[in-house]
């Protein structure tokens, strides 16, 4: 029986989701689904783009069982074997959970998979390919940028009390993700070696294995050296994973009284300060390591009415 929390959709629509699968002569045994996906998935340039597409086929797959601890294989090859009614249910309930833009994408991710399928010969359809997708309004999509004094809040709260055995890895962490606007990910990887202390730069590893040399914020070089002088060897300066810096990071705006909104918020944060005090797209763009600049127009959030005058 699927769990009342996993599904929250009508009458009308479980009835729908309940569909016939594919014949399992269709559908591969589960762990040639495994290895499919395990092959679909290596075709992707990005781990964070593997990863991302990973969870979302598990999110579908679980929810398809109504178990959210079902092997990974098991899981898979209730994708690979669902139907157009189970899909349109699946997005229905994620539109009930998630913002637009997050069941949008999911359902992207679902469409790719049966098209992997199909060219594959292993689904003869694609019923993702006949599911509409939520519309999702950019503007209203962007989660809020904070202000400087937002900021100057979070440093308080990162660096007092009880984190201030901590202060200087917080500190660095606030100002090389609001100051620079590093990804979370470009963050977790810095090691020693990447922290040039003559030029005070450090070179960042984004995307598809791009690397770029910024500067650092000023102040950000104290608390970073000291940190780079105390990681031995190669080590990574920041020894702990994303979803614990994710907890750190909501802790801090919890206890300054913001939205907890995460890490990418403080990339959007650099962004509108950074385009309402004039900067250029381009410059931007370069900073934070974007191939298109159609990607980084979409941080562009300055404000109607903003001018800066130096005195």
């Amino acid at each position: 029986m699927r769990s009342s929390k996993l599904r929250r959709t009508s009458g009308a629509t479980l009835a729908l989701a309940t569909g016939a699968a594919p014949a399992l002569a269709t559908v591969p045994p589960e762990a040639d689904a495994a290895s499919e996906a395990t092959a679909w998935l290596d075709a992707k340039r990005s781990p964070a783009t593997r990863r991302s597409y990973l969870g979302d086929l598990l999110d579908f797959g679980r929810w398809i069982l109504g178990d959210r601890k079902a092997p990974v294989a098991v899981a898979v090859r209730a994708t690979a074997a669902a139907t157009l009614p189970q899909i349109a249910a699946y997005r229905d309930d994620s539109m009930t959970r998630h913002r637009p833009a997050t069941t949008a994408r999911r359902l992207a991710a679902i469409r790719a998979w049966f098209r992997f399928l199909q060219a594959r010969q292993i689904r003869a359809d694609n019923p993702a390919a006949f599911v509409e997708a939520p519309r999702v309004n950019l503007d209203e999509q962007k989660r809020p940028a904070l202000e400087l004094s937002d900021l100057r809040r979070l440093i308080e709260v990162a660096t007092t009390g009880r984190r201030a055995k901590y202060a200087d890895r917080n500190l660095a962490i606030v100002h090389l993700l609001g100051g620079i606007g590093l990804r979370s990910a470009e963050l977790l990887a810095l090691r020693p070696c990447d922290y040039d202390r003559n030029t005070q730069t450090i070179v960042v590893k984004g995307k598809r294995q791009q690397t770029r040399r910024l500067d650092l914020p000023t102040a950000a070089i104290a608390p970073l050296c000291q940190l780079a002088d105390a990681t031995p060897g190669d080590a990574r300066i920041f020894a702990f994973t994303r979803e614990r810096l994710r907890q750190l990071v909501t802790t801090w705006q919890r206890l300054a009284g913001l939205p907890q909104t995460g890490t990418h918020t403080f990339r959007r944060t650099m962004a509108t300060l950074h385009f309402d005090h004039g900067g250029s797209a381009e410059q931007l763009r370069r900073t934070f390591g974007h191939a298109d600049l159609r990607t980084t127009s979409r941080y562009d959030t300055r404000r109607e009415g903003t001018a800066i005058v130096t005195i």
